[in-house]
């Protein structure tokens, strides 16, 4: 945390207070024995990852959920359905084409009522305080923050992403509307151009 990137401080913080999460489900474990079903529903003990992930967000969040996945929705949606992230009143995107992760968060525009989005992969598990990191988000005055974990022991400590972001609407303006946008790839180069600020 604290590194960010050389751009101009042109973006105006929001005040607004509520947060929406638009979490990210489209990837498959491949690399497990359960090759074939979604990532986010991989077990833990007594609980599920998307289950252990929604339970971290639940409690500061007071904006819309949304869940984006391709071609495992279905299946992800049943599944939900049968556990207590269903009183979430939870949105569901099917990524068809696929659009990335940035594509995503701007096909999810319809379903935002606030001016700040946390962004998350299905099958992250994290434990930092997701308010602390919307804060850490506000404070720098930040369009996009990428949240990253420090790798010691080099010469110049790495900054690996971590599949967690947080995005102010603004962030949205940037996204094209076709092909596929990514969000290292596309969206924070587009930022760049614009003048605004990205933070790691």
């Amino acid at each position: 945390m604290g590194q960010r990137s050389n751009i101009s401080t042109g973006h105006q913080q929001r005040a607004d207070s509520s947060i929406d999460v638009l979490v990210l489900a489209g990837a498959v474990g491949h690399e497990t024995k359960w090759a074939g079903m979604p990532r986010p529903l991989l077990p833990l003990p007594g609980t599920t990852l998307i289950e252990a992930l929604f339970r971290r967000l639940r409690a500061p969040i007071m904006g819309s959920y949304t869940l984006c996945a391709n071609g495992h929705t279905p299946l992800i949606e049943r599944y939900v359905s049968c556990t207590d992230i269903s009183e979430y009143g939870l949105n569901f995107l099917e990524d068809k084409i696929p659009r990335g992760p940035a594509g995503c968060l701007k096909a999810c525009e319809p379903h935002l009522t606030s001016d700040t989005v946390f962004v998350a992969g299905g099958s992250v598990w994290f434990e930092d305080d997701p308010l602390w990191m919307v804060s850490e988000h506000r404070r720098q005055g930040n369009a996009l923050t990428v949240f990253c974990t420090r790798v010691e022991g080099t010469s110049h400590p790495l900054l690996i992403p971590t599949g967690l972001y947080c995005a102010d609407r603004t962030v949205l303006e940037h996204i094209d509307t076709a092909g596929y946008q990514d969000i290292k790839e596309q969206l924070v180069p587009a930022l760049t151009r614009a003048g605004l600020r990205v933070g790691a």
